[in-house]
């Protein structure tokens, strides 16, 4: 599959992994967005409706959680499929992450970049069929 005509945001406020994402995405044919906040990322969702959101939970202004909460909360928004990426390994964040609403949960040290690419795909295909 093509990522071409998708909208994926990345909510991530370590430039480096963000940049590294984006240019794999962008490359694969999605319009990367980019969100370094929760704010930030929860205006870019209202506005743009991604495809896609690749969320780290611990941000700036307005954390993960929240930013999913408030997605999830809204109903034009809350089929949008959220992918939590974060560092956070305790099962009660997992869990709690699944409550709200995200997709999957991914710890970036444990994850390589190209199985980030491959479950963006998976998604956008499962949410295609939807």
């Amino acid at each position: 599959m093509t990522l071409k005509n998708k909208i994926i945001l990345i909510a991530e406020d370590e430039q480096f992994l963000q940049k590294i994402m984006a240019q794999k995405l962008t490359a694969l044919g999605a319009k990367v967005l980019t969100a370094s906040n929760g704010q930030e990322a929860v205006e870019i969702i209202r506005k743009e409706t991604p495809d896609l959101v690749l969320l780290d939970l611990m941000m700036p202004i307005q954390n993960g959680f929240d930013v999913l909460k408030i997605t999830k909360a809204d109903e034009k928004l809350k089929n949008i499929p959220i992918i939590i990426l974060s560092n956070l390994e305790q099962d009660t964040d997992r869990a709690h992450c699944k409550e709200l609403g995200a997709v999957d949960y991914l710890i970036k040290s444990n994850v390589p970049l190209k199985d980030i690419t491959t479950l963006v795909i998976s998604y956008l295909e499962k949410n295609e069929t939807k």
